[in-house]
C-alpha cells in the first residue's frame, strides 16, 4: 500500500557495530526529514544509554521485542552473516525493507517474500553514478569490455564491473588464474558474456601494502569511447585519473570531467577512501562531450556534508525509502549480492584448478 509522501520511514537497528556507528546512524540522523529512528537492539547493553541519548531512540532487549514494538518499515541489520538468516525468519512484514550490512550467499527462494537491500556502496559512489549516466546516455556506444585493476577487491570489484553492463547479460564462461612470487599473489578472473562482451577482474592485496604498486584504476571500453578513473598513489582517490575518450565521425577527442565542490569542509572520518583527510563537499560532476552534449551529475545531499562513501550509502538508504513509498526497484538486492559472490567463488575455484 502506497504511503503518504510526507510519512517518515520507521527505522530500527539490529546490531550497532562499526558501520552503523560510522555510516548508517549518523547519515539517517542527517536525513531526519525522511526517516524516523525508533529503536535498536544488540547483544549487550554496553553503551546502550549513550546510543539512546545520541540518536533519541529506545533500546530493546531482543529482536522479537524490537520488531513487535517498532514495526519498522526499514530494518538495518549489522550482524555477522550466520545470524542474518535467523533474523530474516523473524520478519513477518513482507513490505519491510531489510538493509543488510554484510552481503551473504543464500538460496534466494528461501527469502523470496522479503525485500532485502545490501549495503554495497562501491557501485554507487558519486564518480560511479556519473559514469552510469554517461554509459546510459549512449554517447559512447555500448560497453564492450571493463577492467578492474586492483581498485576494489572481492565482490566489491565484481559489483562495480557488472554495473557497467546492462542487467540482462548472461555469463557463458568464467576463467580464473593466478601469478605469484614470495609475498605477492595476483588473482585474475575473465568473465565472458554470451554476446562476446565481458570483464577482467584482477587484484592483489600487495597493492594495498606496497608503496611501489601505486596505480589503481577502473577502465570501461565502449564501442565509441572509453572511461578511465583511478588513483596514482596509495593515498589517492578516484579523481586523480579521470579521463573520457569519444570517437565521432572518425575524430577522437579526450575530455577531463569537471568536479565541483562547495565551500563546506567534510570530516572524512578516516574511512580509508580519502586517507582520513578533510576535503570540501562534492557538489557536482559534469563533462561536455562532442556536439556540446553535456553529462551532469548533482549531489542530491548537498548541505549535509557527506563524503563520497557516505553519499553512496545515503543513495541506497534513499532507494529504500523510494521503494517503500513508490515501489522504485531496489538497487542492490540479495540476489545481486549472491550472484556476485558466486562469480568470485568461480574465479577463485578456476584459478586453483585451471
Amino acid at each position: 500500500m502506497k504511503k503518504d509522501c510526507d510519512t517518515k520511514i520507521k527505522t530500527s537497528f539490529i546490531g550497532f557495530g562499526k558501520r552503523t556507528k560510522l555510516f548508517y546512524a549518523p547519515i539517517l540522523k542527517k536525513l531526519n526529514d525522511s526517516f524516523n529512528l525508533l529503536g535498536f537492539t544488540k547483544k549487550t547493553k554496553n553503551n546502550a544509554d549513550s546510543i539512546s541519548n545520541q540518536y533519541n531512540i529506545n533500546f530493546y532487549d531482543s529482536v522479537d521485542i524490537l520488531l513487535e514494538k517498532t514495526e519498522p518499515d526499514l530494518l538495518i541489520l549489522s550482524v555477522p552473516p550466520p545470524e542474518i538468516i535467523q533474523i530474516l525468519k523473524k520478519v513477518k512484514n513482507p513490505n519491510c525493507v531489510i538493509f543488510v550490512d554484510t552481503p551473504f550467499y543464500i538460496n534466494t527462494d528461501q527469502v523470496s517474500n522479503l525485500k532485502i537491500l545490501v549495503s554495497e556502496q562501491w557501485p554507487f559512489l558519486p564518480i560511479e553514478q556519473f559514469k552510469k549516466l554517461l554509459i546510459n546516455s549512449g554517447y559512447l556506444g555500448e560497453t564492450f569490455y571493463a577492467e578492474n585493476e586492483s581498485r576494489t577487491f572481492e565482490y566489491h570489484g565484481i559489483a562495480q564491473l557488472k554495473n557497467y553492463f546492462p542487467k540482462d547479460k548472461s555469463i557463458s564462461k568464467i576463467i580464473g588464474s593466478r601469478l605469484s612470487r614470495p609475498g605477492e599473489d595476483w588473482m585474475f578472473g575473465l568473465v565472458k558474456h554470451s554476446d562476446n562482451t565481458g570483464f577482467l577482474y584482477k587484484f592483489s592485496y600487495f597493492v594495498k601494502k606496497s608503496q611501489f604498486r601505486t596505480h589503481q584504476a577502473l577502465k570501461t571500453y565502449l564501442t565509441k569511447g572509453s572511461i578511465i578513473s583511478g588513483c596514482l598513489n596509495e593515498k589517492g582517490n578516484d579523481y586523480e585519473i579521470f579521463k573520457i575518450s569519444q570517437e565521432l565521425n572518425n575524430e577522437t577527442k579526450h575530455f577531463t570531467p569537471q568536479v565541483t565542490r562547495t565551500s563546506q569542509e567534510v570530516d572524512n572520518k578516516d574511512t580509508s577512501y580519502h586517507s582520513g583527510k578533510n576535503y570540501l563537499e562534492l557538489e557536482s560532476i559534469s563533462c561536455k562531450l562532442h556536439g556540446d552534449n553535456i553529462i551532469h551529475w548533482n549531489n542530491q545531499f548537498v548541505g549535509l556534508k557527506l563524503n563520497d562513501q557516505e553519499i553512496a550509502i545515503a543513495t541506497l538508504l534513499k532507494n529504500a525509502k523510494d521503494f517503500i513509498l513508490d515501489k522504485t526497484p531496489l538497487k542492490y538486492t540479495a540476489k545481486s549480492a549472491s550472484q556476485d559472490i558466486l562469480i568470485l567463488n568461480n574465479i577463485q575455484q578456476s584459478s586453483i584448478t585451471n
